[in-house]
């Protein structure tokens, strides 16, 4: 093809190619791609994404060469055109190209300390459950609904120690109570990760799997949502917000009832209401690789604050000159990341401590 015959060219992405908003990896911003037909993903860069997203079949690549120059400050040559016309045919993006293999079956990584079991493909049911769901997403449902959850845990907090003797009396002197109630707070997971999945679609997403996983010490239900990275910043928090929500919301009648009931039905929704806003209350810590987590890197529009704050601390503090230049912003919130971690992980320890010599002591 001569210069001029592949400046005049406008290209097109293929049909349902999705380009997803920046998010902060490292020292640099990357945006996700996929490929509709065969459903991968593909992390690219800024000037990558400027260049594609302007790939219409309208605009020529002259056109869009000029842009380049304005916003990047350097043109690009025949060659590198050619390079890139041909990498994004070769991965099927571009209109008119081979459409690409469908990747093979996922192999799925299993050992005693993790098996991941998917139970059902819940896309289909989801679709159809949203629009009959769909008012539960309105500011007018959601507001109420998030003062009684906070009310509610107020009030766990105020009389945690009723709660406390409640779950200590199951425990001595009706251990298959506890044991049900145990099975009930689980359930309320299994809510919490079809919120998940119910969130996800109201968003644009798709629930593909909800099973169930082994993550020693513990089984709990799971919801894989794909496409989470093409949503706006604010709906991938709320996704991710959702699943603990729901799962607090659903105590919320067990809160009601508690004061009103007597002898084991008192204690056993008392236990209720403590496990379940534990395993609830849990999930917002930043600091595990849960909700609270998630939410916290999606509301900072970071890929992996975790891993990208522990290696620039860690080269921080090894003085390493080959770390690459982070705006100032990033690594102050790196900083404050790894401190907070830290303050909490010492806490976490002295309370062990402490709770431990106090058992002991008794």
């Amino acid at each position: 093809m001569s210069p001029d015959t592949l400046r005049a060219a406008r290209p097109r992405l293929r049909e349902g190619v999705r380009l997803g908003p920046a998010v902060r990896s490292g020292p640099t911003l990357v945006h996700s791609v996929k490929e509709p037909v065969s459903g991968r993903y593909f992390q690219i860069g800024p000037s990558e994404f400027f260049i594609m997203a302007r790939l219409d079949g309208i605009t020529t690549l002259a056109e869009i060469d000029r842009q380049y120059a304005v916003e990047f400050r350097r043109r690009l040559t025949d060659d590198h055109w050619a390079h890139i016309l041909g990498t994004l045919g070769r991965r099927g993006l571009l209109s008119g190209s081979e459409p690409p293999q469908a990747p093979a079956p996922e192999q799925r990584r299993r050992s005693l300390l993790y098996v991941r079991l998917p139970v059902v493909a819940p896309e289909r049911w989801l679709g159809r459950l949203e629009p009959r769901l769909r008012p539960l997403f309105s500011p007018y449902a959601v507001v109420p609904l998030l003062v009684a959850v906070v009310g509610m845990e107020i009030a766990v907090l105020a009389r945690a120690g009723d709660l406390w003797g409640a779950t200590t009396r199951l425990g001595e002197g009706r251990p298959l109570v506890l044991a049900a109630v145990l099975l009930g707070v689980w359930l309320t997971v299994a809510v919490h990760e079809v919120a998940h999945g119910l969130t996800g679609t109201h968003f644009g997403g798709t629930a593909t799997e909800i099973g169930v996983v082994w993550r020693f010490p513990m089984l709990a239900p799971y919801c894989r949502v794909n496409d989470i990275v093409f949503m706006a910043r604010r709906h991938r928090v709320y996704v991710a917000f959702s699943g603990m929500f729901a799962g607090l919301v659903v105590l919320l009648p067990v809160a009601i009832a508690w004061p009103l009931l007597g002898g084991t039905a008192a204690d056993a929704a008392g236990s209720a209401l403590l496990l379940g806003s534990l395993s609830g209350l849990i999930n917002l810590l930043p600091f595990f690789r849960l909700d609270g987590y998630a939410m916290l890197n999606h509301a900072l529009g970071m890929r992996d604050l975790q891993g990208e704050s522990l290696a620039y601390v860690r080269g921080l503090l090894r003085r390493d000159r080959a770390l690459p230049p982070y705006p100032r912003g990033q690594t102050r919130i790196y900083v404050i990341y790894v401190t907070c971690a830290a303050l909490a992980c010492v806490a976490w320890v002295c309370w062990i401590v402490l709770w431990t010599v106090r058992s002991f002591g008794h």
